[in-house]
């Protein structure tokens, strides 16, 4: 399955990761520039860098990590049935984290949407 993620969102945290000169660590030990791809309430990336900004949340009170969420796993815009099937479909029924480099994004960032397919060993990045 393929989730599809705004490729104008996508530029902005990866223009982040980008600009900052330390990055948060992955489960796997160091990162770099690049996304987590995060699968917990929905499935969303964000930036690996660290002074992540805050933005409002869309619902409920406070802020949150600036976040992009895939189309078909937004819990803020889509029933709790629709997009836990997807997650499941995709991510799996786990909460995780995968470390993607900023170069997974090379060639990707011209269209609409960014999309990320998943196997049950590996994520590929497409525009």
């Amino acid at each position: 399955m393929t989730l599809r993620f705004k490729t104008a969102d996508v530029k902005r945290i990866l223009a982040h990761s980008a600009q900052s000169k330390k990055h948060s660590n992955g489960y796997d030990g160091p990162t770099g520039p690049g996304l987590f791809i995060v699968g917990d309430d929905g499935v969303y990336l964000m930036s690996t860098g660290k002074n992540i900004p805050q933005v409002p949340r869309v619902k409920g009170k406070g802020k949150r990590c600036d976040i992009v969420y895939a189309e078909e796993c937004n819990p803020e815009t889509l029933s709790f049935d629709d997009w836990w099937e997807a997650k499941g479909a995709t991510f799996g029924a786990d909460d995780g984290v995968e470390y993607l480099p900023a170069s997974m994004f090379k060639n990707t960032l011209s269209g609409e949407y960014v999309k990320l397919s998943f196997t049950k060993s590996s994520i590929k990045v497409r525009g």
